[in-house]
Order: C-alpha cells, then sequence, then structure tokens
C-alpha cells in the first residue's frame, strides 16, 4: 500500500507511515480481543458524534452501503490496530474513537477451536420422550388461504 501511493505529499501516505511507526506486529494467535483487525466490526465515534459501526475491509467488496470501510480510506486506516478506549486524530483533525469490537475473526476462531476441545460439547445430547400421541393423530387446521401449505411446511 506504501508503495502504491501518490507520492511524498498523499495524505494516505503520510497516516500509512504514522501507523506502521507505531505498530506492534504479533501473529494471529496473539491478537487481543479488543484490538480492530482486518474484517473485524467495530463501533466507533468521530469527533464525539454518534457510534457507527462498520466492517473493516481491504477495499469495498459491494453489499450494503455503510457496512464495510475500507482500509484504503483514512478512517478505515486510522481505526485498523486500535484497541477498544484508543483514539486517532487525523489530518483533517477529525478524532476517531473506537468503542468496541463487536466481531474479530481472529477471536472467532479462537473461540471455534476452544468449543471444539470441550467434551461436553462434543458429545451428541440424549433425547427423551416424555409423552407420545398414543396413535392418535390430531387434526390438521389449515388457514383457509388458497396458498397456505399447512403445519406440513414447517
Amino acid at each position: 500500500m506504501l508503495n502504491r501511493s501518490l507520492g511524498r505529499d498523499d495524505p494516505m501516505r503520510a497516516l500509512l507511515t504514522r501507523k506502521l511507526d507505531g505498530a506492534t506486529v504479533v501473529g494471529k494467535d496473539a491478537v487481543a480481543d479488543d484490538v480492530a483487525t482486518l474484517n473485524s466490526r467495530v463501533s466507533f465515534r468521530a469527533n464525539d458524534g454518534l457510534p457507527q459501526s462498520r466492517i473493516l475491509t481491504r477495499d469495498y467488496q459491494g453489499g450494503s452501503v455503510g457496512l464495510a470501510l475500507a482500509v484504503t480510506t483514512p478512517r478505515g486506516l486510522a481505526l485498523l490496530g486500535l484497541t477498544v478506549g484508543q483514539s486517532f486524530i487525523l489530518a483533517s483533525n477529525d478524532r476517531l474513537m473506537l468503542d468496541e469490537v463487536l466481531y474479530q475473526p481472529e477471536g472467532a476462531g479462537r473461540n471455534r477451536a476452544l468449543f471444539a476441545s470441550t467434551p461436553v460439547l462434543r458429545q451428541r445430547p440424549k433425547l427423551r420422550l416424555i409423552q407420545g400421541s398414543g396413535g392418535i393423530a390430531a387434526p390438521v387446521q389449515h388457514s383457509g388461504y388458497p396458498d397456505d401449505p399447512g403445519p406440513s411446511a414447517a
């Protein structure tokens, strides 16, 4: 990304340089759950405004407007790597505050591995019939609408 910047006067180059100078590189298993990473859903505020929720993406990938925030934009890049409670001031003097990491892929992966290794969760639940119908079937009642398939559709 740094090599693709437009030149020394490109504001994204200065922002990326600031981010890289303060960055600490860690493996995915060492990333704390409160750090905004790529593909994380985060809640943040700009200039003490109302909270906004976005997914940090590499590029805009289509989809719903306002759902994603690409790290190729100043706001997306500023949020990347912040921990909850940290703020970042952009060149435009906008102050971004990370309020919450709602979902983080690295944390979700650790949780899946934890649940898979728990013996109790790998056992199938045992079901026991408490009361049977005794062979008597209840009459099927339709709503009266001609396109209603009835209970069998459920």
